[in-house]
C-alpha cells in the first residue's frame, strides 16, 4: 500500500497512463456490451 501513495505523489509515468487509458477503455467497452 505504501509503494502506491508513493507511486501517486510522483509525476505518472507512462507506462501508469496507459495502464489507466486501457482501464478506461475496458470500462467503456463493458458498458457499450451492457447496453448504455
Amino acid at each position: 500500500m505504501k509503494r502506491i501513495l508513493q507511486k501517486k505523489t510522483r509525476k505518472p509515468s507512462q507506462k501508469d497512463i496507459e495502464r489507466v487509458q486501457l482501464g478506461c477503455a475496458m470500462m467503456q467497452a463493458q458498458f457499450q456490451m451492457m447496453g448504455y
